[in-house]
C-alpha cells in the first residue's frame, strides 16, 4: 500500500510469513538479525523480490500444487536477498556452518560415547575449538558439550539398567565411564539418586505393580 505521508515517493508494504527448519537459517544468511530486522533495498534490488512475492500471493492456496509452488518461490525470494546480503558469498552463509558442525557434533558423540571421549575430542572431530563448540551448544541446547555427553550416557546407562544388562560396574563401562565411583556420581546429580537407589525403585515398582 501507499504511505500518505510522502505523496514524491511513496512506499509499499508487501507482508511473507513461513517457518520451518531452514527458516532461522535462510533470514540469517539473508541480512536478518534479531536486533536489526530490516534491510533497505534500493529500487533496483527490490524489483525481483517484489515480483515473487506478487507471485507467492497469486499461487497461495490449500490445493498440493500452490502449496509446492509458492514453496518454491519462498526460496527464490530467500535467495535474491541472500545474494544481496552483506557478508562474504564464498563462505557458508551465517548459521549454516554452525548448524552443520552441531549435527556432526551429535552424530559423533551417539557413536562414540561408549568410548572414553571427551570435549576435546569432540571439537577434534568438527575441526572446531572448545570455546566455539561450547558457544554452538549453548545456542542450540542451552547446555554445555560437557553436560550434553554426560547425560547422553546417563541416558544410555539407565536403559541399560532397566533392561539389566550387566552390573553396575559393567555399565559404566558401557557407557564411557572407566571409574565406577565417578559414574555414580555423575548418576546422581543427574537423576537425583545413586544407579543402585535406581535400581531397586524400579525392583520396588514391579513388586507394587504384582500385589
Amino acid at each position: 500500500m501507499q504511505s500518505a505521508s510522502d505523496k514524491k515517493e511513496p512506499w509499499e508494504l508487501k507482508a511473507l510469513s513461513f517457518d520451518g527448519v531452514d527458516a532461522r537459517l535462510l533470514l540469517n544468511a539473508a541480512g536478518f538479525e534479531p536486533k536489526n530486522p530490516v534491510r533497505t533495498l534500493d529500487h533496483y534490488t527490490a524489483v525481483q523480490p517484489s515480483k515473487v512475492i506478487d507471485g507467492i500471493y497469486t499461487w497461495r492456496g490449500q490445493e498440493l500444487f500452490s502449496t509446492i509452488q509458492s514453496t518454491s518461490l519462498i526460496y527464490v525470494f530467500m535467495s535474491a536477498l541472500v545474494k544481496t546480503a552483506s557478508w562474504d558469498q564464498s563462505v557458508m552463509p551465517p548459521g549454516w556452518t554452525g548448524a552443520v558442525h552441531f549435527q556432526k557434533a551429535l552424530d559423533f558423540i551417539a557413536d562414540n560415547y561408549f568410548r572414553p571421549i571427551n570435549v576435546s575430542d569432540i571439537a577434534e572431530s568438527v575441526n572446531l575449538s572448545r570455546s566455539r563448540l561450547y558457544q554452538l551448544f549453548m545456542q542450540q541446547v542451552f547446555i554445555s558439550p560437557q553436560q550434553y555427553l554426560t547425560e547422553y550416557r546417563i541416558r544410555e546407562a539407565i536403559r541399560l539398567l532397566e533392561s539389566r544388562k550387566g552390573s553396575i560396574k559393567e555399565i559404566s563401562q558401557a557407557v564411557g565411564f572407566e571409574d565406577q565411583l565417578y559414574f555414580t556420581r555423575l548418576f546422581k546429580q543427574v537423576m537425583g539418586k545413586s544407579p543402585k537407589n535406581y535400581i531397586n525403585g524400579l525392583i520396588s515398582e514391579k513388586i507394587e505393580k504384582k500385589k
